[in-house]
């Protein structure tokens, strides 16, 4: 999932906890407090799709090396972090622009769409 999906998910993460946004800014959080939450929301689901892609390619890796053993294959653990903290920063980069659509809301309007 790239950057457009991840800030397509946040956006519609927004639009359906309209109300829950409204409940916690009535509650007092701050609107840092809320860009918080979803930024790492955001972080935690793209760190997330990056472990699973990266699950696959190491399966894929092993099936290739046991199917083929000729076929040198590695894994180098610094391409693995590496793509693991790029996903984590395109996670936090889409998720700036919903987490300041959410903090920016009403509360007293978000409470009565539901």
């Amino acid at each position: 999932m790239g950057a457009v999906g991840i800030i397509t998910l946040m956006h519609i993460s927004v639009n359906e906890r309209v109300a829950e946004i409204g409940l916690l800014k009535a509650l007092g959080t701050t609107r840092a407090g809320i860009r918080t939450l979803f930024l790492i929301e955001s972080a935690g689901l793209s760190l997330l799709g990056g472990v699973i892609g990266l699950s696959a390619g190491g399966c894929i890796a092993w099936l290739i090396q046991t199917l083929l053993p000729a076929l040198p294959v590695q894994v180098p653990w610094v391409y693995v972090s590496g793509a693991l903290a790029a996903s984590m920063l395109i996670g936090l980069g889409a998720g700036v622009m919903p987490a300041w659509m959410a903090a920016r809301l009403d509360p007293v309007e978000s409470l009565r769409t539901e």
